[in-house]
C-alpha cells in the first residue's frame, strides 16, 4: 500500500511541477515584447506601404498619359478625383 501511495504522490508532485512550469512560461510570455498588437501594426504598415506605392504608380501613369495631347481635360479630372477619393479613404483609416 505504501508503495502505491508513494507512486501516486510522485505522480501528483510531477503534475504539480508541470503546472508550475506552465504558469512560469505564461508569465514570461506576458513580459516579452511580442504581442498581437505588434503583429497588427506590421500588417497595417505593409498595407500602408502598398497603398502609397500604388498611388505613386498611379500618379506616374497619369503623368505619362497626360503627355499625350489627345487626352481631354475630363479624363484628367476623373483621375484626379479618383486619387482624391483614395487619399480621403486612407486618411480616415489612419
Amino acid at each position: 500500500m505504501n508503495e502505491k501511495e508513494n507512486s501516486s504522490t510522485d505522480i501528483l508532485n510531477n503534475i504539480n511541477n508541470q503546472f508550475k512550469e506552465l504558469i512560469d512560461l505564461i508569465e514570461k510570455e506576458k513580459n516579452t515584447s511580442f504581442s498581437i498588437k505588434s503583429f497588427e501594426k506590421k500588417t497595417k504598415s505593409k498595407r500602408k506601404w502598398w497603398i502609397l506605392s500604388f498611388l505613386l504608380f498611379l500618379s506616374i501613369s497619369i503623368y505619362f498619359l497626360l503627355l499625350n495631347d489627345e487626352l481631354s481635360y475630363n479624363i484628367y479630372f476623373l483621375f484626379l478625383s479618383f486619387i482624391r477619393l483614395i487619399l480621403i479613404k486612407v486618411s480616415r483609416e489612419y
